[in-house]
Formats: structure tokens, sequence, C-alpha cells
């Protein structure tokens, strides 16, 4: 059992470290109010592109496939600061740029954070994710209230297995939260 663990976390660490390494999305300055999203180097079947202003106002939502690049011309929006969201299921990378006298210009860094990923069995469930120290809330929930509760701190990456053999027969929902993400599944015991 505790080799089992190991090889499960020495599995995702080096998991992790390729898609850190291998999944970085292209994003690049074509023309004077264009970009390029290059999503080769994603693993996902798929890719969900959003653009929104500085006001939070979505300007272009869609799923792109995974073989080639997709142009982004963006002549028709008025000078100011937008941001890129790209997201899969496993992560989402922002990207900030402005528009200013016909031109575009990338600000900052890409920012990348992983979702976390949830996998139910029959008497446990395992959570892996990469939280970067953030607080994170795991919990479990009925249908009536909070079953199992627990918050970690200071953490890059989190491994946990949650003992679930002993909850009783009925509906469940693992929910998992920090400042950056949150994501939830449901399951059925």
């Amino acid at each position: 059992m505790k080799k089992r663990i190991i090889n499960l976390i020495v599995a995702f660490v080096f998991t992790s470290m390729a898609a850190i390494a291998s999944n970085t999305p292209s994003i690049t300055i074509a023309g004077e109010k264009a970009i390029v999203v290059d999503t080769k180097n994603w693993k996902a079947a798929s890719l969900n592109v959003e653009i929104s202003n500085q006001d939070g106002k979505l300007v272009f939502d869609d799923e792109l496939t995974m073989d080639k690049a997709k142009k982004f011309n963006f002549q028709n929006l008025v000078d100011g600061t937008y941001t890129v969201t790209l997201s899969d299921d496993y992560k989402t990378t922002i990207q900030d740029f402005i528009i200013k006298a016909n031109k575009i210009e990338l600000v900052a860094e890409l920012e990348t954070n992983y979702k976390p990923i949830i996998t139910l069995n029959e008497d446990y469930i395992d959570l892996n994710y990469m939280s970067k120290g953030e607080k994170t809330s795991i919990s479990i929930f009925d249908s009536n209230n909070t079953v199992f509760s627990v918050k970690v701190e200071n953490e890059a990456s989190i491994n946990k297995r949650l003992n679930i053999s002993d909850l009783p027969k009925g509906s469940y929902t693992v929910y998992v939260s920090s400042d950056k993400e949150s994501t939830w599944k449901k399951f059925r015991i």
C-alpha cells in the first residue's frame, strides 16, 4: 500500500513537470491588431478560448481543436486592456494584452493555474492538485450538509486519498476550492 502511494506521488510529480514544460500555449502578436493562439502543445482534445475586455465583458468565446493555431483579428475592438483565457480540463492560462493606437502589446507573463484532478474509486477519492501554496479547501457534501472538510495551506502540491468506504449509500459532491480555481465532482455510493 505504502509503495503504491509513493508510486502515485512520483508519477504525479513527473506528469506535472511534463505538463509544465510542454503544454504552455504560444500566444504571439501577428500584425498590428491580431494575435495567434498556437494550441498544438496542449494535450487535451479541445481548448476553450475566452477573450474579455477590462470590464470583464466577454467579447469572444469558442472551443478550438488542438491541431493548429488560430489567428484572432481585433480590428473592430476599441483601445483598451483585454484578457485571453485558455482552459481545458487540467489548467487555465491567462494572458493580458493592450490595444493602443492600432497596435497590440502583451502585458506581463502568462499566468497558468492548474485544476484539481479528482479520481473516484469505489472506496476512496484520490485528489491531486498543484496548489502553488495557496489555501485550499476540500469538502464532501451529501444532500443535507458537509460530511467532510479539510483546509490545506502552504503546500505546493496536494496529494490526498480520502476514504469514503464508511459513507452511507447516497449521492455526494466532492468540492475543491482555492483562490485561483474551484471544481467539483458528483458521485454516488
